[in-house]
């Protein structure tokens, strides 16, 4: 077999002199027992993993205003607000709907303090091997939501991923409804309607310009940025993932050069209405990731580093807003238990009602200062 330094380190991505320094540290363990960097791996073994160079990962129950549109024992659903992060991630661990649902729920914080089980040899060989301990101090909890806490994989405890619950996602500066699992069996149940493509989602969005073809299908691949790795783009096969978006054009704003379009997702990819708009030509309004000429966004910025189509809305319309204008309107599935079509819809937030006042005002109206008729 190979050394252990070097299998770990490829399992986990690190270099062989981190996993060393963890080994002479006493936090790497073979089966109970501290390990070598140099002794070698067998099938079978159970190693387990502790990043000496990682503080403990903490997420606290946090009392978050959380609107809920409903909520039973199997699922609670919500109309997250815009700047809240879904979940824990990068560095951030605090803030996010999963520290309001810890509070919410009455959950304690949730603490991974332990030795982050490795999936060992046994496993690759195709048989099951021993169960370790998760590296959750809650891993033996017979709680349903922290039987969930307990099953993050040692990839997302390492990159600091914590997402109990879970089904779906919003970007953080994106509000609207979404579903979260208080079970598991909730969880595998809404998970497999959204992988089979049996629920509904709808979004709506000020978008800048008035669209040529007032509906349409966009159908391409989407991946990483060849040129900015934090951003997605349209990108030609086989490179990324297929993604597909429906989109109906619902009132026009002429004066000021804008539209509300309501989004259908057949997938659910990286940013992928923000994506599919922008290569329309016509970037959602406040989006200062693609709403640029290159990135310069949409918002209160140079004129000259927006795309065409945001350079006609005018600027007291650009400043309203200082996100996307994105929304999760509306979300339809079947319950867990029951199998009965349930619908949401989340009311816009504040921010957008007000965007929408001013687009619904007449441009002499917002000159004098005036609300218009």
């Amino acid at each position: 077999g190979d050394r252990l330094d070097v299998w770990l380190a490829r399992r986990l991505g690190l270099t062989r002199s981190r996993v060393g320094r963890a080994a002479r540290a006493g936090t790497v363990l073979v089966n109970g027992t501290p390990g070598k960097a140099s002794q070698k791996v067998r099938p079978g073994q159970v190693v387990a993993f502790q990043d000496a160079e990682r503080p403990p990962l903490t997420i606290p129950a946090e009392d978050l205003p959380l609107d809920v549109l409903h909520e039973d024992e199997h699922i609670l659903v919500v109309n997250k607000a815009a700047g809240m992060a879904v979940h824990p991630a990068g560095g951030l661990t605090s803030g996010t709907l999963v520290n309001a649902l810890l509070h919410h729920l009455s959950q304690p914080d949730i603490q991974f303090e332990e030795a982050e089980a490795v999936p060992g040899m046994a496993e690759e060989e195709g048989r099951e091997g021993p169960k370790a301990e998760s590296g959750s101090s809650m891993a033996l909890s017979r709680d349903p939501f922290q039987a969930m806490v307990s099953t993050a994989s040692t990839g997302e405890l390492r990159s600091g991923v914590v997402r109990p619950g879970i089904i779906h996602r919003l970007d953080r500066f994106t509000s609207g409804v979404l579903v979260v699992a208080k079970e598991p069996g909730a969880h595998a149940h809404v998970h497999s309607q959204f992988a089979h493509k049996t629920s509904d989602r709808l979004y709506e969005a000020l978008v800048c310009g008035i669209l040529a073809e007032p509906s349409g299908r966009i159908e391409t691949n989407i991946g990483r940025d060849p040129k900015d790795r934090l951003r997605q783009a349209v990108v030609l096969p086989p490179a990324g993932k297929a993604a597909v978006t429906h989109y109906t054009t619902l009132r026009t704003f002429p004066w000021a050069h804008v539209s509300l379009v309501q989004f259908r997702l057949e997938t659910g990819r990286t940013h992928q209405i923000r994506v599919h708009a922008a290569s329309l030509g016509h970037p959602l309004l406040g989006d200062d990731v693609y709403g640029g000429a290159e990135s310069g966004g949409t918002g209160n910025g140079s004129v000259a580093k927006l795309a065409p189509a945001a350079r006609r809305v005018p600027l007291e319309v650009r400043a309203s807003l200082r996100r996307q204008a994105l929304h999760a309107k509306t979300l339809a599935f079947d319950h867990p238990a029951t199998s009965l079509r349930l619908h949401f819809e989340a009311p816009y937030p504040p921010d957008l009602v007000e965007t929408l006042g001013l687009l619904d005002r007449t441009p002499e109206a917002i000159a004098a200062g005036g609300m218009g008729i």
